[in-house]
């Protein structure tokens, strides 16, 4: 964050850290709220927008979002620098071993987790900026300084994509989000949320807790508390290319980062239509499973681990 005045849009770290630490197991919601719903705390001055906020979980240096989740500290040996290189404030997990593995159990952690993060980052408020490689799995071997390329070897050699090695669910993944968050205002919305009443009567955001009552004062900085659930009206949406506010749907996205939980879908009392789920991040792809697409207001799910689900109004 570099204090830049209004015209200009920022790399915002602190929304690359809390999104990192809080899939990692810790953390608080109240931070991921912050973030999530376009750091106002941050860019809300001046008259800039949500859209100042440059929301990115990975970039050209440091873990690539693979790496991320298969290593707790760097690997920078071949650098030559004797690992002295690069930061040691990764806020990585390695899911019970350190870098490439086999096994089922740790790769389905690994992979939903990816998921999550990435969940997180095109449907977040703000603009959105994924890291060139990580919709295909991309790893640098745990190595977070990749300017400093081993000796005798190319800089085009090093660390480069294995395209023959692209996870195609994950790329399937990336664009299902990405089709959500183009085809949602709601989701876009050019303006910071104030809880003013919409056109329905009901405040622009509303935050509820995992049994569905709204987020209670002293949950908001316990790290205790790993389910948030974001509720947001669709009749008022402020989204950008329009000169007046467009109507969408309601949509409801929840972020999890614990154990087994059962959740109750949030929403204010007169809210009380269907959802339809539209990204799982439990699912490879993201596409929910058949038979499970529709909920009831007030319905139920079960999750586990690190999740982001997404609905929106039936």
């Amino acid at each position: 964050m570099g204090g830049f005045p209004p015209v200009w849009a920022e790399w915002n770290d602190r929304y690359r850290d809390t999104v990192r630490t809080f899939f990692a197991g810790a953390g608080t919601v109240g931070d991921l709220a912050s973030r999530v719903s376009g750091s106002q705390d941050l860019f809300g001055a001046q008259g800039r927008s949500p859209f100042s906020s440059i929301n990115f979980v990975t970039a050209h240096d440091g873990f690539t979002a693979r790496d991320l989740v298969s290593y707790e500290r760097k690997h920078n040996e071949a650098n030559g620098e004797k690992n002295r290189d690069g930061t040691d404030n990764n806020r990585s997990v390695n899911h019970g071993f350190e870098g490439g593995t086999t096994d089922p159990a740790i790769l389905a952690a690994r992979a939903a987790h990816v998921r999550a993060l990435l969940a997180t980052l095109l449907l977040s408020t703000g603009t959105p900026m994924l890291l060139g490689g990580d919709e295909i799995g991309h790893t640098q071997y745990g190595n977070n300084n990749a300017y400093c390329v081993p000796e005798g070897t190319r800089a085009a050699d090093a660390f480069a994509v294995d395209w023959d090695a692209a996870d195609a669910d994950l790329t399937a993944f990336v664009a299902r989000v990405a089709m959500v968050r183009r085809a949602a205002p709601v989701l876009r919305q050019h303006e910071f949320f104030d809880g003013r009443a919409t056109r329905d009567g009901e405040p622009d955001l509303a935050w509820f807790a995992a049994d569905g009552a709204e987020m209670p004062g002293d949950a908001w900085q316990s790290p205790e508390v790993r389910t948030l659930q974001a509720w947001v009206d669709g009749s008022d949406v402020r989204a950008p290319g329009h000169d007046r506010a467009v109507p969408d749907k309601d949509a409801l996205i929840i972020w999890h980062a614990g154990g087994d939980a059962e959740i109750t879908l949030g929403g204010p009392e007169s809210c009380t239509h269907g959802w339809e789920l539209i990204v799982d991040t439990s699912r490879p792809t993201g596409e929910p499973a058949e038979g499970t697409a529709f909920y009831a207001s007030r319905a139920r799910v079960r999750v586990s681990g690190p999740t982001v689900l997404a609905f929106q109004e039936a």
